[in-house]
């Protein structure tokens, strides 16, 4: 990701340099390069020779191995925005976001009899762990939306004179309609978790000043 400081926008914009779903993919790409290198590093000789039995469970856990990236919530979220969007469509694609990540990982842990892990020699993955994860990654992006709109109304209100004050109260809001938004996504996937896509939800706490764009 890059961001572009010499745009003249409210605040900065920021570039995926990798198209959606690849940062994934490459993170997947890099754990099963090193389980190649791992299982060279037998057939050389400078450990002893795995069985048939033991590169195949070494091959399961590589496979059952959940490694999730930095930017991962981020990549989700935007992937769903194209061409203009306003508040309300940023808010609805944190929500669903949510909601498909909380889909995948609920359908990972669906059967009790299979494990998943933090890494190849590391401790089991539970279900908590990974909701935990998704609930402080969701916190973060509350963290990151009321931080663009501060700046955003700070940098309308003192550098370019347009409005009069800065909204913190309503900047605030911005809290509320994303915890609305991943509860709607979430009644959506209980209802039916095949059929989850991004909705027309409205959402009315930014009023007075101009949203900052990404695009």
């Amino acid at each position: 990701m890059q961001v572009d400081i010499n745009n003249k926008n409210p605040f900065p914009k920021i570039i995926f340099d990798m198209k959606p779903g690849e940062m994934r993919k490459v993170l997947s790409d890099k754990m099963h390069s090193g389980a190649a290198d791992a299982q060279g590093a037998f057939r050389s000789g400078s450990a002893a020779v795995p069985s048939k039995e033991e590169r195949a469970a070494l091959e399961e856990r590589w496979s059952h191995t959940v490694i999730h990236g930095t930017m991962e919530f981020f990549e989700v979220s935007g992937s769903m925005l194209k061409g203009n969007y306003d508040y309300s469509d940023i808010i609805n694609a944190k929500g669903l976001a949510y909601a498909k990540l909380y889909a995948e990982i609920q359908k990972r842990h669906a059967d009790p009899n299979v494990k998943w892990y933090k890494s190849v020699g590391g401790a089991e993955l539970t279900l908590e762990e990974e909701l935990e994860w998704l609930d402080n990654e969701f916190e973060q992006q509350i963290a990151w939306e009321k931080s663009c709109a501060k700046s955003a109304a700070e940098i309308q209100k003192y550098c370019r004179a347009e409005i009069p004050e800065v909204p913190y109260e309503e900047i605030e809001g911005i809290e509320d309609d994303l915890y609305e938004a991943r509860n709607r996504y979430l009644d959506l996937y209980h209802k039916d978790n095949t059929n989850l896509v991004l909705q027309n939800f409205c959402f009315h706490s930014v009023r007075s000043f101009r949203w900052p764009v990404l695009e």
